[in-house]
């Protein structure tokens, strides 16, 4: 494979021409000794994590290892050499301006309302606080459920959702209501947020929210394979590798959170700069009034 020079003007050439995870853009552009290359970039053995949830012991896990075909290959000098594409400077993000609203399909028998807010990577510990505050928002005992559901029967579905990448992160508001109740929907969401800024948490419902997530942790727990997945990604994700092992998560992340901490996280992402709002509805509505209300 040929090096490139210019890699950041390569990558927008192809970003507008054809998705890089497109199967007609493969078919044309990589040859079979194309994905040799890349095999011998990245797979060899100073590269590979392998994740284990066993009653054996570590020393028996080493040994069986140790007797693989991977254990005794060579790494063929590859490691030193890595493809220019793989390399990119750190993400430099702007303030989101006049936040974006797409409405209007007809013919939509409910209206969905998306409020995101955009958050920080998966290396930040603020990530336990926000998921906090997730807790907090979801289930039939949380605000969205209580506020929406509960006292006004607004909503089909209210969920609150977490997701965190490599240099950013999201928490979303997703909600579906009756057509001729999404402007109230709005009205009374744009309030929460903003109580959510002015108050922040009580402490009860901090003690309820670290309580379900204990839970869920628990429960998922009982699968080997989300303890292997977890601590597997993680190893292959976090800085230098170290990282929290997915039994000690709470112990060691989400128990210390305090309501002081939800109150800083909120403070710092839940702001208009990093917001974002998508509406899908029948067009019986007007974009200005719904405008106005956000």
């Amino acid at each position: 494979m040929k090096r490139l020079k210019t890699i950041p003007l390569l990558i927008l050439v192809f970003t507008l021409s054809c998705s890089l995870d497109a199967k007609e853009y493969h078919a044309k552009h990589i040859s079979y000794e194309d994905i040799c290359e890349w095999y011998r970039w990245f797979y060899h053995p100073s590269n590979m994590i392998c994740s284990i949830v066993t009653n054996h012991s570590f020393s028996t896990i080493c040994t069986l290892l140790s007797k693989m075909d991977f254990a005794t290959m060579t790494d063929n000098g590859y490691r030193r050499c890595l493809p220019q594409v793989a390399l990119y400077p750190s993400l430099q993000l702007q303030a989101i301006k006049d936040t974006p609203i797409k409405i209007s399909k007809k013919g939509v028998a409910a209206n969905t309302l998306s409020i995101g807010f955009r958050t920080c990577s998966r290396s930040s510990k603020d990530k336990y606080a926000l998921n906090v505050l997730q807790s907090v928002l979801n289930g039939m005992s949380g605000r969205l459920f209580t506020m929406l559901r509960t006292n006004h029967g607004l909503t089909y579905r209210s969920t609150c959702d977490t997701l965190y990448h490599e240099h950013t992160g999201f928490l979303q508001i997703y909600l579906q209501t009756d057509p001729k109740k999404l402007e109230e929907v709005v009205s009374l969401v744009i309030g929460l947020i903003a109580s959510l800024r002015k108050d922040g948490v009580t402490a009860e419902e901090i003690v309820v929210a670290k309580e379900k997530l204990k839970g869920q942790i628990l429960v998922s727990m009982q699968s080997i394979d989300k303890i292997a997945e977890y601590n597997g990604v993680e190893c292959a994700l976090s800085p230098g590798g170290v990282f929290v092992p997915y039994e000690k998560v709470y112990d060691r992340c989400i128990a210390p959170i305090t309501r002081k901490c939800v109150h800083a996280a909120i403070e710092q992402y839940l702001t208009p700069s990093n917001q974002v709002m998508g509406i899908v509805y029948d067009g019986a509505h007007s974009k200005d009034r719904l405008v106005e209300i956000k």
